[in-house]
């Protein structure tokens, strides 16, 4: 009988430690999914979660400390978390204004420089297309939002391929191109009437097509000055 009574009590204390031992998994779990749904529903995607013994770790990127501690009080809000970890969210600061607001306005000229200046290695398609990279949408949703700052500026916007290829498929390629960054910039609220979409293939390089890194900087978006209506 007491051979029973300990078999009987040491495997309900086996039974126990399972239970709990498969219960903190689906609580963290559950835990997890609370967390990551209250910061989606506040917009904010680049946020990932993991939870170990109610404590909550957080990765990715906010952009801005105010948005970083905005993200640790929505985690922080959330039943059952009793810490909030985010030594491994990235806060990236926002670029400062190309253009200061209590400063001169600045020329067309300035316009265009600055804005090239901010494409440069930034608006890049995938191999043989023309469809942007992310990082591109997001540099031209920037160059968006100055461009309807300054709304006197109109500009062609040139499409540059490499050498590589057919020179017939690269003018193509260029022009197609150069329309995707016309679409970016319209979707980003510039008039379409400012913007004129122009291709030209690897006829205009700026550095040596021997090379794959010269070949990277032909393989490019520019803007130049659009003064009057008409043809280049």
């Amino acid at each position: 009988m007491r051979l029973l009574l300990a078999f009987l009590m040491a495997a309900w204390g086996i039974g126990l430690v399972m239970a709990v031992t498969w219960g903190v998994p689906r609580v963290e779990d559950g835990l997890r999914r609370q967390v990551q749904g209250v910061l989606r529903e506040a917009g904010l995607v680049d946020v990932t979660v993991e939870v170990h013994e109610r404590a909550v770790w957080l990765h990715g990127e906010a952009h801005g400390q105010p948005e970083a501690e905005w993200v640790k009080a929505l985690a922080a809000s959330v039943d059952g978390v009793r810490r909030v970890h985010a030594e491994s969210l990235t806060v990236i600061e926002p670029r400062p204004p190309l253009f200061p607001p209590d400063g001169p306005p600045p020329t067309p000229e300035e316009v265009r420089d600055a804005l090239n200046g901010l494409i440069q290695g930034e608006v890049d398609f995938q191999a043989g297309s023309a469809i942007l990279q992310p990082d591109g949408e997001v540099c031209l949703d920037e160059v968006a939002q100055v461009l309807v700052e300054q709304a006197g500026v109109r500009l062609f916007v040139e499409g540059h391929t490499d050498n590589q290829g057919s020179g017939d498929d690269n003018l193509a390629l260029s022009r197609r191109r150069a329309e995707t960054v016309v679409k970016r910039l319209v979707a980003g609220g510039v008039e379409p009437e400012r913007l004129h979409a122009l291709g030209y293939g690897g006829s205009k390089p700026i550095a040596d097509n021997d090379t794959e890194e010269g070949r990277a900087q032909n393989r490019r978006i520019a803007f130049r000055l659009r003064t009057v209506q008409g043809d280049p």
